[in-house]
């Protein structure tokens, strides 16, 4: 009557604003927006923020088609946020990335 020792599992993260898949957070980049408009990646900042799958340009892709940014911070968010976001993300991509739940 011994029950099978389970793996750990991983914490997993709200749905991503692109493809809408649950991921684990390792895997997600937290997207905050400031009061200036700016989008920006921010593991720690409070306020509203959206989640992106890392290293996927087809995520940033699908929610900028589904105008997902707009409705995820109730605003409208301008198409020279979103690219600048897109260049730091792919940056981004290319580095190791830290663990945003902290």
């Amino acid at each position: 009557t011994g029950s099978a020792e389970q793996a750990p599992t991983e914490v997993t993260g709200p749905p991503t604003l692109g493809c809408r898949k649950a991921r684990p957070a390792s895997e997600l980049f937290r997207i905050v927006r400031h009061a200036e408009g700016e989008l920006r990646v921010a593991s720690a900042s409070q306020g509203r923020g959206a989640w992106l799958c890392q290293g996927s340009p087809s995520c940033l892709e699908a929610a900028v088609r589904r105008h997902a940014f707009d409705r995820a911070f109730k605003c409208s968010v301008g198409a020279e946020a979103v690219a600048e976001l897109g260049a730091r993300l792919a940056g981004a991509s290319e580095q190791p990335t830290p663990n945003v739940r902290g």
